[in-house]
């Protein structure tokens, strides 16, 4: 029975990370240029990075503002604010133009004609 908890506990910790990721797949079809090419600002693949980094962490509190399950903010026991380990990116000055850049390459995002 205690098993069936953990698991409950652990869908339900990642149902948002699940529902805010989704939203910005969406973002990709709403920003579309007509030419089935996405096209987002920096700030929105920044968001994207962290999304992806926040859903690829293996643990339980990857970023000072999560969640812990007891519904605490993680804070500095965080993999983000630990020295060792895994680094996940939890915020948008972590991520350089050039990591951009790179993401923007490898999925072929396009700028908004605004930022061109």
């Amino acid at each position: 029975m205690g098993e069936v908890k953990v698991k409950l506990a652990e869908s339900q910790r990642l149902r948002p990370v699940a529902v805010v990721y989704g939203a910005f797949l969406g973002l990709f079809f709403l920003a579309s240029d007509g030419m089935g090419a996405e096209a987002l600002t920096d700030e929105q693949i920044r968001e994207l990075i962290i999304k992806e980094s926040i859903a690829d962490y293996s643990g339980a509190c990857p970023c000072p503002y999560s969640e812990k399950s007891s519904g605490d903010k993680c804070g500095d026991s965080s993999a983000y604010s630990k020295p060792r380990g895994q680094e996940p990116l939890c915020y948008s000055k972590d991520i350089s133009t050039d990591k951009v850049d790179k993401y923007r390459r490898k999925h072929k995002i396009q700028k908004p004609n605004s930022d061109r």
